[in-house]
């Protein structure tokens, strides 16, 4: 199941973020495995077979 999911993840650029100069990298994700504490990039950004970066 999912624990948590920002939405913030789906947000582009925010005029709060430009006040403090916070550069956002929208349409990423971040899954961490439970099991292992492994953190794994997923990036929605562009098509792919395979969103997750750095699994398997």
């Amino acid at each position: 199941g999912v624990l948590l999911l920002s939405a913030s993840t789906w947000q582009a650029e925010t005029e709060y973020q430009r006040m403090r100069n916070i550069t956002p990298v929208p349409a990423r994700g971040a899954l961490v495995d439970l099991s292992t504490m492994e953190l794994h990039t997923l990036d929605f950004s562009r098509p792919t077979t395979s969103a997750v970066r750095g699994a398997g």
